[in-house]
């Protein structure tokens, strides 16, 4: 809390300096990162990096470092930049909260209300020299009072000012080596940001199986305040951490804890029906929220993804172990991700972990009871028997309820094609493709009150929605294009893009018949987007073994058949 002797006497010439100092370093920073009167700088090496024919370790090691370094000059700049834009606005601000409160004091003299050096205030008791035969009429308790109340206002806006210089001035200072690539574009933003991040951290630590739902609209509505905000979703990140951010998601989405949170049934349909819309909003809001702070590259945040990796296997759920409400953190996370652009990267370690979870994970499994079924190659999220497991984790389609984590990643790899194009054309630790498009077996992975009376997820005929988001996934891996982007222009193929359509072809052909049904019309996209080596590949004329065009044929003779068997997606192949 600032004080009135503190605001009344404050000096503002020291920090009008550092305000100045700042912007001449910014210039300064300016020429070196972007250049100006022929003068080298940081761009202008990225741009020769970028140009220059890199050959052998230089074509990775050097190159990565010069592109790096060069951003890294950049990230000074808006550093620089944001920590001016909280100086001056803290001189703004500051000079008028100490206006403010020097024009309250001398009001109040006008009405004989007297203002100490410690902010006390009472009525003024003129001396009889001063007074001589003039009638002084005494304020009233209530004048006292709203000119306290004045100072009050002031000393807190005061107080607010500083705690947002504060707070960041310390967000830039957090990391030890490196810079922020994000900065505050004005003071009023930055005091916004913390503020609503502030508040929506302190919802997010409460059990969230007893979180109202207005209190859970009141999260949805401060995430949907701040969209694209990096250093809002930043401070949320960090400051729920991981760990947190994964069990208040898993537990948000148990909608039994909830309905039971006081020991039986409380609520009424509309309630239920109330949140489960609040909670489809908070998977899009926090995980678009997320996705923008995937992308900083802040010590905090490179933590924050490493854990989010490994806390896939752990259960987040809040069964403290319990298979009862076993929440994989993939599952989790996998539902958080269906939104928004996350970074490339962490796309791949993220992936790269699951599949290997999944691979080490899968096995045969007896369902308990005399009359259990003995099932085969079973993934981890569906060994338990559906009365031990959640129902479900997401909230939207009924052929989707959340619990298969494959669906979600693949809807944000589909959101990002360089990272799908990287995640499929790998072979290190393991081939991806293979086990996504070969050898995993799904699951029917509905949300059981949709079946009707009777059926379980076995009976499911429909399509299967992890299939429908790998296929959208494998469209932007070899393509280039994010399938869901309308708007979005087709970029040049590069040798993983080839990579990948070859490796497509390879493992779906090898499925024959068993080809999922739900990936023939965006098979039928990919080959129709490599429509030269397609042709070219089914040309009588291309019989050059050596031709480093040619596709295999018999692959792209089972897949053209298999994506025929739907008229839609033939219609497609036949325009190549």
């Amino acid at each position: 809390m600032v004080t009135f002797q503190e605001l009344n006497d404050l000096r503002l010439g020291k920090l009008q300096a550092a305000v100045t100092d700042w912007q001449a370093m910014i210039d300064k920073l300016v020429k070196v990162a972007d250049g100006g009167g022929g003068a080298v700088s940081a761009a202008d090496m990225d741009r020769k990096a970028k140009a220059a024919d890199w050959k052998g370790q230089n074509a990775t090691v050097t190159k990565d470092f010069v592109t790096v370094t060069a951003r890294e000059f950049g990230d000074v700049v808006t550093v620089a930049r944001s920590v001016h834009t909280i100086l001056s606005g803290a001189h703004s601000k500051l000079t008028e909260h100490k206006s403010d409160l020097a024009d309250a004091v001398s009001r109040a003299a006008k009405k004989n209300i007297y203002v100490n050096d410690k902010g006390m205030v009472n009525a003024a008791v003129p001396s009889p020299q001063a007074a001589g035969n003039a009638k002084i009429e005494p304020p009233t308790q209530a004048e006292i009072d709203a000119v306290a109340r004045e100072i009050s206002t002031i000393l807190t806006a005061a107080a607010e000012t500083d705690s947002t210089a504060a707070t960041a001035l310390r967000f830039h200072a957090k990391d030890k080596h490196g810079f922020e690539s994000n900065g505050f574009k004005s003071f009023d933003a930055a005091q916004k940001s913390i503020d609503d991040s502030d508040e929506l951290i302190a919802l997010g630590k409460l059990d969230p199986s007893k979180i109202a739902n207005e209190q859970l609209e009141r999260f949805n509505a401060l995430l949907k305040a701040h969209p694209n905000d990096p250093v809002f979703a930043e401070r949320v990140a960090l400051g729920l951490g991981p760990e947190g951010t994964l069990k208040f998601f898993a537990g948000a989405v148990d909608l039994d804890s909830w309905e039971n949170r006081d020991g039986g049934a409380t609520g009424t349909r509309e309630d239920r029906e109330k949140r489960m819309e609040l909670l489809g909003t908070l998977e899009k809001q926090l995980g678009t929220t997320l996705a923008t702070a995937s992308h900083s590259n802040s010590e905090g945040m490179e933590a924050w993804k490493e854990k989010a990796v490994a806390l896939g296997g752990e259960d987040v759920g809040n069964g403290k172990g319990t298979s009862q409400t076993r929440v994989y953190g993939f599952q989790a996370m996998s539902n958080l991700m269906r939104h928004g652009k996350y970074e490339g990267e962490f796309l791949n370690d993220y992936g790269n972990a699951l599949v290997k979870f999944e691979k080490e994970n899968t096995g045969d499994v007896k369902d308990p009871g005399p009359g259990g079924k003995h099932r085969e190659d079973v993934l981890p999220w569906d060994k338990l028997p559906s009365y031990a497991k959640i129902d479900q984790l997401h909230y939207g389609e009924n052929n989707d309820a959340g619990t298969d984590p494959m669906t979600g990643f693949m809807k944000a790899l589909a959101h990002n094609p360089d990272a799908a194009t990287d995640f499929f054309s790998s072979t290190d630790p393991q081939d991806n493709a293979q086990h996504v498009l070969k050898d995993r077996k799904p699951f029917n992975d509905v949300v059981p009150d949709s079946m009707g009376y009777g059926k379980s997820a076995s009976d499911y005929t429909g399509p299967n929605a992890s299939y429908e988001a790998t296929g959208n996934a494998l469209v932007a891996a070899a393509t280039g294009v994010d399938p869901d982007d309308r708007s979005a222009r087709p970029v040049e193929h590069t040798g993983q893009h080839r990579q990948v359509l070859d490796s497509s072809l390879k493992y779906l052909a090898e499925r024959g018949d068993d080809f999922p049904a739900a990936m023939r019309d965006d098979m039928a996209i990919v080959l129709t987007n490599h429509g030269d080596v397609v042709h070219h590949s089914a040309s009588a004329l291309a019989d050059d073994p050596k031709d480093a065009r040619l596709l295999d044929r018999d692959q792209l003779l089972e897949v053209s058949k298999q994506v025929s068997r739907d008229q839609n997606s033939y219609g497609m192949l036949t325009r190549v």
